[in-house]
Formats: structure tokens, C-alpha cells, sequence
């Protein structure tokens, strides 16, 4: 059985905001509408967390097998730069007065480092679903995760 459930580690969800919540709904209902992102895990329910250290996947449910489900930790150093990337970039596509032009290439640089980041995940988790579009949505909760994304307007919109 695949995971059905996605879940924010109660330290996280107990300190965000509303509108963190309403976004991070969104990002598990996406994450949870495709593939599933762990296809070998027999664990029903993902407990997401992160902190300045790490982003941790923590495996529950139905499992008979402890090898297959458990932790897996993805230290923030392997990821940082890709943040900051994605970060500056949406940052870039909120200024005002951008010429058209200027957006689609920072659209499109934003999307190149989404499929980066989405790679990278999967090359720190070999687990991880090799599906791009898989790979994309946990890195969408992971930089919702790292940033409060609600805070910048272009973080999840699409051209």
C-alpha cells in the first residue's frame, strides 16, 4: 500500500501561520495526486520535518519490514545552494516593472532549478520515485519547509 497520508511534524505545523498551512495542503494534495513518492515504501503515512540541519522524511503505517520504511535525512548543506538559487530567482519575478521577456527566462530558470533540486533529492534518496514530476512536488514541500514561502508571491505560481 502506497503512502496515503503526508503530514508536517507537529513542531512545525503548531508555530506556522494559516496561510503555511493552507500552502502546505496544497503542495501534499499535489504530492499525494501523482505517483507515489516513495513506491517501495510500504509505510502509509510520511512525516515531513526540517530544521537548520536537516530535512527529515520519518516513514509510518502498515509495514511488516523495518528496512524498507524508517528515516531518511537529507542534510540542508546538500540542498542550500539550490535554495538560495530558487529563492533568488523567485525573489527576481516579483519585482515590479519587469519586462515580459525578463520574466520568461526567470520563469524558466526557476523551473530548471526545481528539476534540479527534484534530482538532487533523488540522488540523496535513491528511493525517492525517479518520476520528475514526483520529484518536483517534494521539492516544492521541501522549500515551503525551508522558507516561508507564503511571504513570496511567485514562489508557487506558474507561467
Amino acid at each position: 500500500m502506497p503512502i496515503t497520508q503526508v503530514l508536517i511534524a507537529d513542531r512545525l505545523w503548531s508555530g506556522a501561520s494559516s496561510a503555511r498551512h493552507k500552502e502546505w495542503r496544497t503542495l501534499i494534495s499535489d504530492l499525494l495526486s501523482g505517483e507515489p513518492p516513495f513506491p517501495a515504501s510500504a509505510a502509509t503515512t510520511l512525516i515531513v520535518d526540517c530544521d537548520d540541519e536537516a530535512v527529515t522524511f520519518l516513514f509510518e503505517g502498515d509495514s511488516d519490514s523495518d528496512d524498507e520504511d524508517g528515516e531518511r535525512t537529507v542534510p540542508r548543506e546538500e540542498i542550500a545552494a539550490l535554495l538560495k538559487e530558487y529563492l533568488i530567482v523567485i525573489d527576481q519575478l516579483g519585482d515590479e516593472g519587469l519586462h515580459p521577456m525578463r520574466a520568461e527566462a526567470l520563469d524558466m530558470a526557476k523551473r530548471v532549478v526545481h528539476d534540479d533540486g527534484g534530482r538532487t533529492l533523488v540522488m540523496l534518496m535513491p528511493d525517492l520515485s525517479p518520476s520528475v514530476d514526483t520529484c518536483r512536488r517534494v521539492f516544492s514541500v521541501v522549500v515551503s519547509l525551508a522558507v516561508d514561502t507564503t511571504k513570496r508571491a511567485w514562489a508557487h505560481r506558474h507561467a
